[in-house]
């Protein structure tokens, strides 16, 4: 069984703003409880700096897991995501370069009970 999911984060600075979206498809991990592996998905990212639009990058991801963090009782407390992410293309220059060959980390937590979702991306240009 094969499943997907979106996940969306936005981060607001002073100079420079990000909104980040990643799709995913993810199946169950075999002998690992509370565990996927992600089988693939894509991501795009929009760049706003000084209150205009910079530019936007997009790619796919390569490998990850998901996993389900449960408290002693086996109550499901969070999700947590780890992928790899390269980019295929963008608009714009990053870090001096173009949209390709940039490469990634996303690394995110979603609080089931509260829903609220905290991570970060990180980027090598």
């Amino acid at each position: 069984m094969c499943h997907g999911d979106t996940f969306v984060l936005a981060s607001h600075g002073e100079w420079e703003s990000y909104h980040l979206t990643v799709s995913l498809t993810y199946s169950r991990a075999q002998f690992v409880p509370n565990s996927f592996v992600v089988t693939g998905g894509t991501w795009s990212m929009v760049v706003v700096r000084e209150n205009q639009y910079a530019g936007t990058l997009y790619g796919d991801i390569r490998s990850g897991s998901l996993s389900l963090v449960t408290n002693n009782a086996g109550e499901p407390l969070s999700i947590r995501v780890q992928v790899q992410l390269t980019s295929n293309g963008g608009f714009g220059t990053f870090g001096g370069r173009a949209g390709t060959g940039v490469a990634g980390v996303y690394d995110m937590s979603t609080d089931i009970r509260s829903s609220e979702t905290n991570g970060i991306a990180r980027f090598d240009f």
